[in-house]
């Protein structure tokens, strides 16, 4: 059974673990328990673990799930998708790619922590893990962060080969997990698939008159509240370097911001 359903935003606690929550009614609907995994169809396909939706969201018809999960299945906050109960096949093989870190270690380790998860080729995937004590004393020297903070970090995936090829599969414990060390540097599809939203609201927010300049940190906070696409810094900076070579805005890129200029 194929059902539609309206997105939504996830709970912090509930998010980066490839889960969505779902509707209750929905998931009887779907003979579907906790722990399930379901296809999720919208632009793209991709997959998730479903638990169920707390009795507030009872008859809401929406399903739940972090900028990730949105990212994979090319839908933003508000969009509709298509949904079914699916049974993925063990992964042989996987490789994933780091994006925008360089890193070194075993597959062994992010195996175990991904265990029961379905992924498909291209899906991006974020691995959480535990900062050493010496490591946070060494961060604490260079920042401000507040030292009671939870000991955890974590790194983004591509998810780069799958055996079997091309298929929605799960991690196992034999799944044998492969990571290159060189990272991915590139705009993410889906930022691509909706680079004219973007756009549009990024020229709505640099019209104010009154803004002489504004950080790229800044732009990527104002267009994550709007279209809660998740995009970062180096996303905004490719978005305004094409909108000054079109001329649609007129002003001069620096290191970390956008200095404008406005017609008289």
């Amino acid at each position: 059974m194929l059902l539609q359903v309206r997105v939504d935003n996830i709970d912090v606690r509930s998010a980066l673990r490839g889960w969505v929550r779902l509707d209750p009614d929905i998931m009887k609907n779907l003979d579907l328990t906790t722990g399930d995994t379901i296809k999720i169809t919208g632009k793209k396909t991709t997959a998730a673990i479903v638990i169920p939706d707390k009795i507030d969201y009872v008859g809401s018809n929406k399903i739940r799930m972090d900028n990730i999960v949105r990212k994979n299945c090319g839908v933003l906050m508000g969009g509709i998708v298509k949904i079914e109960k699916f049974e993925p096949k063990h992964a042989k093989k996987l490789t994933l790619v780091p994006l925008n870190e360089k890193i070194e270690g075993s597959g062994e380790r992010i195996r175990r922590n991904l265990i029961a998860r379905p992924v498909i080729k291209g899906d991006i995937i974020y691995y959480k893990f535990t900062i050493s004590k010496s490591m946070r004393q060494n961060l604490f020297k260079y920042s401000r962060c507040d030292r009671s903070m939870p000991p955890i970090g974590g790194i983004s995936f591509l998810v780069h080969e799958t055996d079997p090829e091309d298929e929605i599969v799960q991690v196992v414990d034999k799944t044998k997990i492969t990571i290159l060390s060189e990272p991915i540097n590139q705009l993410p599809e889906t930022i691509q698939d909706y680079a004219d939203i973007l756009k549009k609201k990024l020229k709505e927010i640099l019209k104010k008159k009154f803004l002489k300049e504004i950080s790229f940190e800044r732009i990527a906070y104002k267009l994550n509240i709007d279209i809660k696409l998740g995009i970062n810094e180096n996303e905004v900076q490719d978005l305004v370097e094409d909108l000054l070579k079109t001329g649609e805005i007129k002003g001069e890129m620096m290191i970390d911001r956008l200095v404008l200029v406005h017609d008289p």
